[in-house]
């Protein structure tokens, strides 16, 4: 799961928070509360609803961490100067300077 669809959920799960205290989506839009049961098959009301998204955003969040964590890139470190043109110096063949 990305970064942006994690995003999508947080701002659903704000979406039914206001929806528990009375405000609506306007021009005849489904609202976050009808997405979340039939996207993710949730069951129950408003608030139990809320709980099991609340509880399936920080399971995603925790896998997501995991997953960056075991794919980073290593930690390229920088060559010295002197490191670099030692190595240029045996690619061409030269003797390295004394």
């Amino acid at each position: 799961m990305s970064n942006e669809e994690i995003f999508r959920l947080a701002v659903l799960r704000s979406g039914i928070k206001l929806e528990i205290l009375g405000m609506k989506r306007s021009g005849g839009r489904r609202s976050c509360y009808a997405i979340v049961k039939s996207e993710l098959g949730f069951k129950g009301n408003r608030k139990r609803v809320l709980e099991q998204l609340e509880a399936y955003i920080k399971e995603k969040k925790n896998e997501y961490n995991n997953n960056r964590k075991t794919n980073e890139p290593r930690q390229h470190t920088r060559d010295t100067k002197e490191e670099r043109t030692t190595q240029d110096s045996e690619r061409q063949g030269v003797p390295r300077p004394t």
